[in-house]
């Protein structure tokens, strides 16, 4: 199928982001000074936008993938779906970074302690390993 060469791609990039977000909390936790642990109203409004962003990886990998995936078990080399797939990947990883991200201005703007960080770094890895790429199975529907 088509899709092989993609979907290894993309599990490298997930792959790398996996390793990336430790990284980044260590990175965070080696030059920060121990946050406080009170949560202000600005700590509500990144989980707010993390929340935000998580819906809208959800709702847009599941918008371009379902009419991708759909043409591409009848079609494999259908190149529109293909990239359809592929923009709905990169959403989805683009999100949960911005998921990652949010954890680390808790930790350098709003001097966050590393829990309330760990909540967004956490989420964001939780949001890769579930959004990695697959490859289109035939049902019986579609059959």
């Amino acid at each position: 199928m088509k899709l092989r060469q993609p979907i290894t791609k993309f599990h490298l990039v997930g792959s790398a982001f996996l390793l990336f977000v430790p990284l980044l909390a260590y990175i965070a936790e080696a030059t920060c000074e121990p946050g406080s642990n009170d949560w202000s109203r600005w700590h509500w409004v990144a989980l707010a936008y993390a929340l935000y962003c998580a819906h809208v990886g959800f709702f847009y990998r599941r918008k371009f993938m379902m009419k991708a995936k759909a043409a591409l078990v009848v079609n494999p080399s259908d190149k529109k779906a293909l990239k359809r797939w592929e923009a709905g990947q990169i959403v989805a990883l683009c999100c949960a970074a911005n998921v990652a991200l949010t954890g680390l201005i808790v930790r350098f703007v709003l001097h966050g302690a590393l829990w309330q960080a760990a909540l967004f770094y956490i989420s964001a890895l939780a949001l890769t390993v579930l959004w990695s790429p697959q490859e289109p199975q035939k049902t019986v529907a579609n059959s």
